[in-house]
């Protein structure tokens, strides 16, 4: 698969958004999962293939992946191969059990994690609401991390809102400069 030619040309900062095993069963399950019953040649195979369709990708972050995310064993095997890959890893801690950041710090792989959805209820207000609790935390913290997707009102809103933002000093950076810093 290609990275879309709006992407590949801009100054997007490209990240995997690795679909890992969930907690309930009942969560919709994408075509290949990390999974907490994959073996290391499983997972360095599923990885290898996801990094070959996301072009540049600089880090990696787990959608769902609230079972995969707190297996100790499973998560070992994922950074050993985002350290060879010279990768980061953005845990958008969809489990408080995570252990994604312990083990980034026992292999040395740069880590963070994020500090606010923005979309998950996909209204304008919601979204807005979502992105002044981001400005807040820049303000109380010095730093934040956002995590939104490609959807149309999430667009819209960041378009509309991140001019204002930024005219109160907050700057927009890409996530490895965060990573780099934490």
């Amino acid at each position: 698969s290609q990275v879309p030619s709006g992407v590949q040309n801009s100054k997007c900062e490209i990240i995997l958004h690795l679909p890992m095993e969930a907690q309930s069963s009942n969560v919709a399950r994408e075509p290949a999962i990390l999974s907490t019953k994959m073996s290391k040649s499983e997972v360095r195979g599923l990885v290898t293939r996801a990094l070959a369709t996301v072009p540049r990708a600089r880090g990696v972050s787990n959608h769902q992946g609230s079972k995969a995310t707190k297996d100790l064993a499973l998560m070992r095997l994922l950074f050993e191969t985002l350290k060879e890959e010279k990768l980061f890893f953005l845990d958008s801690l969809v489990t408080n059990e995570s252990v994604c950041e312990s083990v980034a710090k026992d292999l040395g792989v740069p880590f963070a994690v994020r500090s606010v959805f923005l979309d998950n209820v996909e209204t304008e207000e919601e979204i807005a609401e979502q992105l002044l609790e981001l400005v807040e935390l820049v303000e109380e913290n010095g730093v934040a991390i956002g995590v939104g997707h490609d959807k149309r009102m999430t667009l819209k809103v960041l378009r509309e809102w991140i001019p204002k933002i930024e005219e109160q000093g907050i700057v927009f950076v890409p996530l490895s400069e965060v990573v780099e810093r934490l």
